[in-house]
């Protein structure tokens, strides 16, 4: 396999066939989620902070937590990380 593939295409095992699943979007969220993705995946670091890819793995936490629940003691993900939550926190336009 080749090492010049993106390293998310190496772990599937492909090198971008028809039969690979539609790339998943960025969308906004509290500057404190994190992912696993946004450590390993060169293209979801230089989304920054305040976009996350959606991911059916999961795998998110709050990074003023560091755990699986934001300061209210509420469950984290990007769909959950959204104002009117009182510690969402909004990425600088």
């Amino acid at each position: 396999m080749s090492e010049s593939l993106p390293i998310a295409k190496r772990l599937n095992g492909g090198g971008g066939s028809s039969a690979d699943p539609p790339a998943a979007e960025f969308v906004r969220c509290c500057v404190h989620l994190r992912s696993r993705s946004m450590f390993l995946v060169p293209e979801d670091m230089r989304a920054g902070p305040g976009r996350i890819r959606v991911s059916t793995l999961g795998g998110y936490w709050c990074n003023r937590t560091s755990v699986a629940s934001g300061p209210d003691d509420s469950c984290v993900g990007p769909e959950l990380c959204q104002p009117p939550r009182d510690c969402h926190e909004a990425a600088p336009e």
